[in-house]
């Protein structure tokens, strides 16, 4: 599962935002801001343990829990971490399992940005405005499924940073997501 289908599958969140209940389609604004530490009143902590990893254009950096799966894809703006060895990942996500997507747009090199929803909410990232959105499949989700897809963008020196942040569980504990987000640092580096 690349970007490029979780961005479909937030599009199809969208949708059935758009078709439902004004009051079915805008989730709490506390749900969705717990992706965020400006948002979520309280400051991350990143633990010390934890490794870093600097994207290969030397542009921003994170830290992610240690024994966590990393993959970069050559060709491809994209970086993804997962609480679950990406090896052996064959499209089940384990019940409590993570993973987090980090696509790097720089202008014209990719789709805009999705389209902030109703119900975003704003927030920042390393001091950069941003908006968060936090949803639920329309359908149940199987064994194996993702359930929970939080979605956050940040625009920095024009590139767009797209984090999609897929959960094994329909209401998971979000404080590992926003130690990670709150651990995300731009380098100003050009393109």
């Amino acid at each position: 599962l690349h970007l490029a289908a979780l961005r479909a599958a937030f599009s199809v969140l969208l949708a059935v935002a758009a078709c439902s209940d004004e009051e079915e389609a805008a989730p709490s604004q506390t749900a969705a801001t717990t992706i965020s530490p400006a948002t979520s009143g309280t400051a991350a902590t990143v633990p010390a343990d934890w490794a870093t990893f600097t994207d290969p254009t030397g542009s921003y950096s994170f830290r992610y829990p240690t024994g966590w799966s990393l993959e970069t894809f050559e060709g491809a703006p994209q970086t993804r971490i997962a609480s679950f060895t990406l090896a052996d990942w064959h499209g089940d996500y384990p019940s409590d399992g993570l993973l987090l997507d980090i696509g790097r747009y720089p202008p014209g090199q990719a789709p805009p940005p999705p389209q902030r929803p109703p119900d975003a909410v704003d927030t920042t990232v390393d001091g950069q405005s941003a908006w968060v959105s936090k949803g639920n499949l329309p359908t149940g989700g199987g064994d194996g499924e993702w359930k929970s897809l939080d979605i956050l963008v940040v625009v920095h020196g024009g590139v767009s940073y797209e984090f999609f942040a897929a959960f094994g569980e329909q209401e998971p504990d979000r404080t590992v997501l926003i130690e990670i987000i709150a651990s995300f640092k731009f380098s100003d580096k050009p393109g």
